[in-house]
Formats: structure tokens, sequence, C-alpha cells
């Protein structure tokens, strides 16, 4: 695979991304860059089923935005493509922020199912080809400030009869594709404040599992989600010292690609995996260390036996003890030479 494709199937689009964020100030920039890769290693290079927390913002008149600012480009409702699922997902949307601002600190539950991401054969609707492998419930309330949302990816769909029952049943007497209108359509008030939500008698039960065959419950879900909404604060931490080093860098197309690529290359590293499957709602793919190795520039000293990294990188070199500066191979004294322990004598390398 080459570096170009290699891209193509890492789930990100770089020059997209840098488009749209060297439209903001480099503070911003670095600080949604930041969060995007904290939100890219959870969601797709660990498959885990609990997303980041995600803040919204009420304008005057209930639009929602990404930033406080509520600058035009921060405007929630214009980062949707209508052509996805016919606009149903828009609508969706649309109802799920009424309600919202309708009923400050309730929890409001929205359901975007598996299955097509278009309804109509239309060859130049991007969308026609796709097909979502597992749903996203969306958990959301307005604190008064801000709209705090989590998503938690759901491959078995009987967890619905435990949130949302009445708007389920209803669906499934529909087919397919109605089917998904109709939950997308139909975001659901609970009645709950967020407190109340974690602390319901709700029934444990498989509720996702991952590209690499993990499963997860609905206890140990609820668990993460409930530490993403009030105590997260590595996180935001890492985040923010992410962000300040971006702010250094000119962020380019090529500087998003490495930067996404050695989120790859430190789970790989941390698990000593020579390949590693990337979640997606549309079906994952699975990358090697040597294709990130090769989109970060890295060499890899086991490739070539005769090569000098492969000697350095397998042999054990030699070096020499010292006692009080003294040099023990020409014992000459006090030849210890400052920080580079070099005996100024035979020039050797003491430890």
């Amino acid at each position: 695979m080459n570096v170009e494709n290699s891209l193509r199937a890492l789930s990100f689009d770089p020059i997209a991304e840098s488009r749209r964020l060297l439209r903001n100030d480099p503070i911003k920039a670095a600080y949604e860059l930041a969060r995007n890769l904290e939100a890219y290693e959870i969601e797709v290079i660990k498959d885990l089923p609990v997303s980041l927390k995600y803040s919204y913002w009420f304008d005057g008149h209930g639009n929602l935005y990404t930033n406080e600012e509520r600058l035009p480009e921060d405007l929630a409702l214009s980062q949707f493509d209508p052509r996805e699922r016919g606009g149903f997902f828009i609508e969706g949307f649309q109802k799920m922020t009424q309600l919202l601002r309708q009923h400050p600190g309730e929890v409001i539950l929205w359901y975007s199912p598996p299955g097509q991401a278009a309804f109509e054969d239309n060859p130049e609707n991007p969308y026609a080809e796709i097909k979502f492998t597992y749903g996203q419930l969306y958990i959301q309330y307005f604190d008064g400030g801000n709209v705090n949302s989590v998503a938690i990816k759901v491959t078995n769909e009987g967890v619905l009869d435990e949130f949302i029952p009445h708007i389920n049943a209803f669906a499934n007497q529909n087919d397919p594709v109605d089917r998904i209108k109709y939950l997308l359509t139909h975001p659901t008030r609970t009645g709950l404040f967020i407190d109340d939500f974690f602390n319901q008698p709700w029934t444990n039960q498989p509720v996702y599992q991952s590209h690499k065959g993990n499963l997860y419950d609905l206890d140990s879900v609820l668990s993460n989600m409930k530490g993403r909404f009030f105590d997260d604060e590595e996180t935001a931490r890492d985040i923010k010292d992410n962000a300040m080093r971006f702010m250094e860098l000119k962020i380019d197309a090529p500087a998003i690609s490495a930067a996404y690529a050695k989120r790859i290359y430190k789970v790989l590293r941390q698990t000593g995996e020579e390949r590693i499957p990337l979640a997606g709602s549309c079906g994952g793919s699975t990358v090697t260390r040597s294709e990130i190795e090769s989109i970060l520039g890295i060499s890899n000293p086991f490739a070539n036996l005769y090569t000098t990294k492969y000697r350095l990188e397998t042999s054990t070199k030699e070096r020499w003890d010292y006692y009080n500066g003294d040099c023990v191979l020409c014992n000459k004294k006090n030849t210890k030479v400052g920080p580079c322990n070099i005996c100024t004598n035979c020039e050797k390398e003491f430890n």
C-alpha cells in the first residue's frame, strides 16, 4: 500500500481537515486538531464504544454551535451533508435541538441506526455506496450554559428497549429504510436529569462488539460514559498539552497526516502488534506497522540485516567503567571529561 492509499484507508482526510482548520486562528485550530486526534485514538484506533464529551452552544435563535464564539463556520447544522440519508439526519438533529432548548437539564436521547447512508440509487450521491455497520446512540442535556453530549456505539440494538422502547417498537413495524427514517426523526425525552439517568436500574446486556472482537456491556458503557461527563480531567489535560505543541506548527495536510499516523504508531508500540484494525461506521480497515512507518518516514531497522542501523539496534555496545573519574583501561587519574564521560587519554567512553 502506498502512502496516498494508506492515508485514504486511515479514516481521515488530511487535505479537507487542513483547509477547515486553516480558516481558524492558530489557537483555535491547534485545540481542534488536538481534540480530533484524541477522539480518533478512542473511537477509531482503540475502537472503544464511548466517545469523548462534546460541547455545543445555543445562540439567541436556538441554533447550536460547536464553539462558544458562535462564528458562522461553527454552526453545527452547516456541517451536515443533506445528501446523507435524504436529509432525515438533519431533520432529526433539528428536532433534538428544539427538545434540548425547551427542556433544559433533561436528558434527550437520539439514535442513528446502522444501514444505508442514502435511500436512492443515485451514482452522483457519494453516500449511495456507503452502509453504516453500527448505530450511534446520542445522550445529551442542556445545562443552561451549553449542551453536553456523548455518543455510544451500538451493535446490539436490543439495548434500545432499555432506553427508547416505544420508539423502537414503532420503528420495528416498518421496512428497513422506513425504520431508519423513523428512528432518525424521533429524538426522545427521558424525563430524567443526568444524575437520575445514571441511577436508573438499567438491565445489563451487550451493547457493542468492536472490530477486534471485544464485547462491551451496558454496565461498563454507562460507567465509562459517566466518567466522560463528570471526570475527564486527564483527557482534557492531554488535549491542552498537545494543543500547545500544535501552536508551534503550521497545520497543513502533511502535518495533519503525520499527527494521525503518530497516534496509530503510538498504539502499535504500546501493544507490540505489527498490524491494527481501524474502526469506522462504514466498516474498518487494517494497517500495518510498516505502512505507518512509511508515512512517517521511519526506516525499519530490521528490514536489512547488513545495515549499520540494524547492527546498532541489535548489538550489545561495549561501554567502560570508571571509578572516581579514573580510567580503568589506561589507569590515568582524573581523566573523565564533562557529561560526555570520555577519557582524555585513551578516548574510551565511560559508563
